[in-house]
């Protein structure tokens, strides 16, 4: 495991037409972490992704990804990224498998051809999801969750040390998220891969999830997620089996006075 961190925010912000969104946000994402980060709608969780990946430029701050700035990082295949339900159109007409395979060309190149290696990376994408007896179907046609592991396995096709999954549960079944969380729990303990997530809920991923990051404009918390079976506001009728991620934490502010309130600067 490499001492540098996959992801680098030092005193970032941003602001949207003069509207500051974020202000000082300085984390270190280690290599195999399983990050969560949640807050309040507006509280700026999806325009700091939109920074990590590039796509956005920070008012003020440093962001490096894979040791570079953002828009500077050339293998861009080693980083995956899920979006909230990327399909819904049943007339989508692309297939699961050609779905899959454009994940790899990112990898592959412009003035390549997928070899043996990028087929097999694919199929093992594709394996790994659950998702092979599906290659033919139509994308716009399966169900949320199905939809939700193609593009995971979209993700994977290009073998990234790092992915980005935004709000990967919603609008999911209860069984898709079980087997989404198996797939996830398989990249952590067997290949190493980081991942960071948004969300709001829990849901089956609460065993993988390593560290908590709760952002409102700026980190309110940063640390181990709260354990249920640990956390004293069990006792003080808080229902926790179906709070929110962010609920959870306002909670626990309530409940408890020995969270800290933010990791201590490096």
């Amino acid at each position: 495991m490499s001492d540098r961190p996959v992801v680098s925010c030092d005193q970032v912000s941003f602001s949207y037409g003069g509207e500051p969104v974020l202000d000082g946000v300085s984390l270190e994402i280690a290599t195999g972490e399983f990050v969560a980060i949640t807050g309040p709608n507006g509280g700026g969780k999806s325009t700091l992704f939109e920074l990590m990946l590039g796509l956005l430029r920070p008012s003020g701050g440093s962001i490096e990804l894979l040791g570079v700035p953002p828009r500077r990082l050339r293998q861009r295949w080693r980083v995956g990224y899920v979006p909230q339900r990327p399909y819904s159109a049943v007339d989508f007409p692309a297939t699961v498998a050609e779905v899959v395979s454009a994940g790899r060309w990112a990898r592959l190149g412009p003035l390549r051809f997928p070899g043996t290696p990028d087929k097999k990376a694919v199929s093992n994408a594709m394996e790994m999801t659950g998702i092979s007896d599906l290659v033919k179907e139509r994308v716009g046609e399966l169900s949320g969750g199905q939809q939700q592991r193609v593009h995971l396995a979209r993700a994977l096709a290009s073998e990234p040390d790092l992915i980005f999954l935004d709000e990967p549960m919603t609008g999911v079944d209860l069984r898709a998220r079980i087997h989404f969380k198996d797939v996830l729990a398989g990249l952590c303990s067997e290949h190493d891969k980081t991942v960071v997530l948004i969300a709001h809920e829990y849901g089956p991923l609460a065993d993988l999830v390593n560290r908590l990051i709760v952002l409102a404009g700026a980190i309110k918390f940063d640390g181990p997620p709260p354990r249920h079976e640990e956390d004293s506001h069990h006792h003080h009728g808080l229902g926790s089996e179906h709070l929110s991620l962010w609920d959870e934490s306002e909670a626990l502010y309530s409940a408890r006075d020995d969270l800290p309130a933010k990791r201590e600067e490096p």
